[in-house]
């Protein structure tokens, strides 16, 4: 008989417990909405600056995503001529530590679903005063839900949100600093294929200083240690060109290692080292850095969240209530039993005060990282608009006047020397003067593009493992 009651007891209690939570269930699904709702409602004044922020970047992640849908198309870009464009594409689709932060930014998508939800109610069996004077005991079923005070559920989620935001920050300083490492390497293999041309050209000259040294000597015209000086000459211009041909070899791998190819063939590389455009004066840049700066913006995603989990902590500070509910039949009367209960703990010693403390403390920090960051952004805008603008005078002088002339006493001083009316050591300064002016003009060139890249790049470059 209490066997068989308390069977039906079971029953009846996983039944009710069953529906009970199915309405259960339907309440929190109505409560998730409002939360939700709430979230949407309270979230609809930060769109626009949810919206600049994802644009922060030189190339937002929508671009690049649009982008990247394009590298199966350009797969075959170590075949064939390859442009800036390409291998940026490339580079930002196979990159290991944007995908990873790609994938952290997916599983916070799923941490902000979790913690929104509702706790899960308990129902189940209970057994007391059993076998005591020699009755059965009280069975009966109980079912007991904790209910969640001060929208903690909604704030928390909003905190999640908040991560969200300063992960895409993230995303998008990680996809600036690469494209900046994959421009400096592009502009790295222009220069050494340049100083490769021009360390040709010297062989050239050189051979030709040989052939018309050799004539003379056999003339009679000018000593034997002039054709051996031309020799040695022509030996140290080849050893130029060797090195040369290894930097751009090793600028080759360099560039291939942003699109994870052993190597690359860049025979037909598109782009110029000749500047072709201006900056704008330091100040309107270094307005436009702190306003577009990914890096700025992280930080500034980061105080937000700081902010957001200030107001969670001080949600859980406050206590929830839990209530409980519950039917039992007592065989040593044989009555019903009606029971309910309502409890909460009380917030003695522990009101959650220590993390509320470290919430404020934080936001302290990211708020004073913020100011710090601004002013490391403008000393190294100063340093590096100042090398740009050195740069830009020596490119604009040497191209404009000392190459010009560098190389009209070249040629003249060779026609001279073929027909021996000027000395080889005359010879020997023209070529060695046109060619380190050449060279001077390259390296002020490369100079030159790296604080461009650098500049328009938001001061972005490197320290990818740093994330």
């Amino acid at each position: 008989m209490h066997l068989r009651f308390i069977l039906v007891l079971i029953f009846l209690a996983s039944t009710a417990g069953c529906q009970v939570a199915g309405n259960r269930c339907a309440h929190h699904q109505q409560a998730n909405s409002r939360i939700a709702r709430q979230d949407a409602d309270s979230n609809e004044s930060e769109k626009a600056e949810q919206q600049v922020i994802r644009q922060v970047s030189y190339q937002d992640s929508e671009e690049v995503a649009d982008r990247v849908e394009q590298v199966s198309e350009l797969s075959q870009v170590a075949s064939g001529s390859n442009t800036l464009e390409e291998i940026e594409i490339l580079a930002v689709s196979l990159n290991p530590a944007i995908q990873k932060a790609k994938a952290e930014l997916a599983s916070l998508c799923g941490k902000r679903v979790q913690v929104g939800l509702y706790p899960n109610p308990r129902a189940g069996i209970t057994g007391d005063e059993i076998n005591d004077d020699g009755n059965a005991g009280r069975y009966g079923v109980f079912y007991s839900q904790q209910m969640v005070r001060s929208n903690r559920l909604s704030l928390a989620r909003k905190t999640v949100c908040a991560e969200i935001e300063a992960k895409e920050t993230q995303i998008a300083e990680l996809q600036q600093r690469l494209l900046t490492d994959v421009r400096m390497a592009y502009y790295g293999l222009l220069v050494a294929s340049r100083k490769s041309e021009v360390a040709g050209e010297l062989v050239n000259v050189s051979t030709q200083a040989v052939e018309a040294t050799v004539s003379l000597v056999e003339a009679k015209e000018i000593a034997v240690t002039a054709q051996l000086q031309a020799e040695v000459e022509l030996q140290r211009a080849m050893l130029n060109l060797k090195r040369a041909q290894n930097d751009v070899a090793a600028a080759r791998r360099r560039l291939a290692g942003f699109i994870d190819e052993a190597d690359l063939s860049l025979d037909s590389i598109g782009g110029s080292l000749e500047p072709n455009r201006r900056l704008v004066d330091i100040e309107t840049r270094f307005q436009q850095l702190l306003d577009s700066s990914p890096e700025m913006h992280r930080l500034f995603a980061s105080v937000k969240v700081a902010k957001r989990n200030l107001d969670h902590q001080r949600a859980l500070g406050v206590p929830d209530v839990t209530w409980r509910a519950g039917l039992a039949y007592d065989f040593g009367t044989n009555d019903w039993v009606p029971n309910f209960q309502v409890g909460m703990p009380i917030t003695k010693y522990n009101r959650n005060q220590g993390a509320i403390a470290q919430a404020k403390n934080e936001i302290v920090a990211g708020e004073k990282a913020v100011e710090q960051k601004g002013l490391q952004l403008r000393q190294r805008m100063v340093a590096t608009y100042r090398i740009y603008q050195d740069a830009r005078l020596q490119v604009e002088l040497i191209a404009d006047e000392i190459l010009p002339k560098a190389k009209k006493t070249l040629e003249l001083v060779s026609l001279g020397y073929s027909e021996g009316e000027v000395g080889f050591l005359d010879l020997l300064t023209a070529q060695r003067t046109y060619f380190t002016t050449n060279l001077e003009y390259i390296n002020q060139l490369e100079i030159l593009w790296q604080q461009t890249i650098l500049i328009e790049g938001m001061m972005l470059d490197q320290n990818l493992d740093q994330f």
